[in-house]
């Protein structure tokens, strides 16, 4: 008898444990009347579930789509810094699957660049009716839960950059936007810039900076090489940190004469005269050991291809070179020293979540809102286009252009019948959709192709359901 109560016993316990782990409100799937694309588009939204949890207390939470938050104890203030000591309520947003991505309105490119995505997730927190935020040095262990692909994965906060439309910002570059900090790439390292973790020596590289040229040195290549001068200047590989760093430390920054003989070795080297600005300031500075430096550098360079300078090699004209030293961070230690600030909340969360590290991708999230977890794909940077698509005269749609073979879903720019997709890679197979509405039903239509320098027209539209719409998108990849 007493094997036979235990059973019962012990899933009651369960079922009481996860009750008290913390509540959820779902919303039920009301689809709403649709009288055009906009309707359609909340149809196919996620659901909100709303989860409360006592602030004083850490939860765990197992989302409906399979995210899992890890929350430590006192995680919220209100957005003036005052504690919170009552009940939080969670609203949690999941987009795993490509329907829930195109209705919520949400693309896969950052700055310009697409992603590939795992998921999107969109978090808020209010208790007493106003909206709390994380504590500042607080984190909250975010699991998003591993593709078949189980592929190194980045964090990315949403972001509205100017008046622009939002966009994915990398955790750890989220402060070159919010404090109006300097982009990076945008001139050398010796301004100012303020870091939310500090930025120690080794945590930079130096390179020598190409800052100009004549003639057609700039874009000359090497022979049997498709690599040209401005590139091979400012690759660290072909310049020593030590080299580079005394140029960046003494301030130098110069121009070099030369010659270029018949077989595209650099010869005859001297310095260029001063060159003054127009406040009459010189705008070089170079020393014997400078110069000396930079000239048995260049003449380690390899041959340059005569046939790469247009009307050949002029044996008569003095090229020049201008260089200087610079330095940038080295963003994979500064992302490993940014995310090492929390570690401990993730050792918590292994403890709390079973096998998490194994099935989740896992960041730590300091800041609510829509969070991505994504990374950049790989792309050939010279074999891109324009690419064009149409729709017969059919405005007022939803276009999407969705790559085969990864969760790649990007916007493009449309005016009136036509839609552009900037920079898209060459050859690359995707799907196209247009999404609209006619006699209150959603219309599709989609196209398989290949992205090229030809335009293609989507004109088959063809009415569905609402559910048939969800579950022919989500059928894409």
């Amino acid at each position: 008898m007493k094997f036979h109560y235990t059973i019962p016993y012990l899933l009651l316990l369960l079922l009481i444990f996860m009750a008290c782990d913390h509540s959820v409100v779902k919303e039920p799937r009301e689809y709403i009347k649709m009288k055009s694309v906009k309707d359609v588009m909340t149809n196919l939204k996620p659901l909100n579930s709303t989860y409360e949890i006592t602030n004083s207390e850490e939860s765990v939470i197992h989302c409906e789509e399979g995210t899992v938050l890890y929350i430590p104890a006192n995680t919220f203030v209100f957005e003036n810094g005052k504690v919170v000591s009552g009940n939080i309520k969670l609203s949690v947003k999941e987009c795993y699957s490509t329907a829930s991505i195109i209705g919520q309105g949400l693309t896969t490119e950052s700055l310009g660049k697409p992603l590939e995505t795992a998921g999107m997730v969109y978090l808020e927190a209010k208790a007493d009716g106003k909206k709390v935020v994380i504590k500042e040095g607080k984190s909250i262990a975010m699991g998003f839960p591993k593709s078949d692909k189980n592929a190194e994965m980045d964090l990315f906060y949403s972001l509205k950059v100017g008046n622009a439309p939002p966009t994915w910002i990398l955790d750890y570059k989220m402060f070159e936007f919010e404090g109006g900090g300097q982009m990076e790439g945008e001139g050398l390292a010796k301004t100012e810039q303020e870091y939310p973790i500090e930025v120690t020596e080794d945590m930079y590289d130096y390179f020598l900076d190409c800052r100009g040229g004549n003639g057609a040195v700039l874009e000359a290549k090497f022979k049997g090489s498709d690599r040209i001068i401005w590139d091979f200047l400012g690759d660290q590989e072909n310049s020593k940190t030590s080299f580079a760093k005394k140029f960046f430390d003494n301030e130098w920054y110069f121009s070099v004469l030369f010659n270029i003989d018949q077989n595209g070795k650099m010869v005859d080297f001297k310095p260029a005269p001063p060159q003054f600005d127009n406040s009459g300031d010189l705008r070089q500075k170079i020393t014997p050991e400078a110069f000396n430096l930079y000239v048995n550098y260049l003449k380690s360079f390899p041959d340059l291809e005569p046939s790469s300078f247009g009307g050949g090699i002029e044996q008569n004209w003095e090229y020049s070179l201008a260089v200087g030293g610079a330095k940038e961070i080295d963003w994979l230690k500064f992302k490993k020293k940014f995310r090492d600030r929390f570690n401990e909340t993730k050792k918590d969360a292994s403890k709390k979540i079973s096998q998490l590290d194994l099935n989740y991708y896992v960041f730590n999230v300091t800041k609510l809102g829509w969070i991505n977890c994504d990374r950049f794909q790989n792309l050939p940077e010279d074999q891109k286009t324009d690419f064009i698509v149409k729709t017969s005269g059919n405005t007022n749609l939803t276009i999407r252009l969705i790559f085969e073979d990864d969760r790649t879903i990007l916007n493009g720019i449309t005016k009136g019948d036509e839609t552009v997709f900037r920079d898209m890679p060459l050859n690359k197979k995707v799907k196209l959709i247009a999404i609209g509405c006619k006699s209150g039903k959603p219309t599709l239509a989609s196209s398989r192709t290949t992205i090229s320098t030809t335009a293609v027209t989507l004109k088959q539209f063809k009415e569905l359901t609402i559910e048939e719409l969800e579950k022919e998108l989500n059928l894409i990849n």
